[in-house]
């Protein structure tokens, strides 16, 4: 086994994303598929009240880019996965709205992940799975801090 962790890390993830897939329906597969930036986004949204924050709430969160976002955003609203709506009480922002149809692709997207979240700790004795969220939360930990 190398040393190199993030490779490790980024097989595992496109193993997930393999099979996230394979548990959708052929038909599903032809229609649009988020990309990560705009699936954290979906995720951030509906787990703010009534799904909903404003621009500068979601950069903040995600530590992003003003023009990163606004890409994605746009992406995001040619899909008919958001929606954006003026603020009324302040004209010059816009409050992103998560579509009744993202909503429930989210929900599903959940469903998903929770199964694939069972058969990656199946094979892991429950000690191994404590160490190993040990071990991620302390690197997530470490990256934040050099990512100030």
């Amino acid at each position: 086994m190398s040393d190199d962790i993030v490779g490790e890390i980024k097989c595992l993830n496109q193993l997930v994303v393999k099979r996230l897939f394979s548990l959708k329906k052929k038909q599903d597969l032809e229609d649009y598929h988020p990309r990560p930036l705009q699936i954290s986004i979906v995720d951030f949204l509906s787990h703010q009240e009534g799904c909903q924050a404003n621009q500068k709430e979601i950069e903040k969160y995600l530590k992003i880019s003003k023009a990163a976002l606004s890409d994605a955003l746009k992406a995001m609203e040619r899909h008919g996965m958001i929606e954006r709506i003026h603020s009324t009480s302040d004209g010059r922002a816009n409050i992103i709205v998560l579509t009744k149809k993202t909503s429930e692709l989210h929900d599903e997207y959940m469903h998903d992940k929770n199964i694939i979240n069972q058969e990656i700790i199946e094979s892991l004795s429950q000690e191994e799975v404590l160490l190993f969220k040990k071990v991620l939360l302390k690197m997530i930990k470490r990256m934040e801090d050099l990512n100030v």
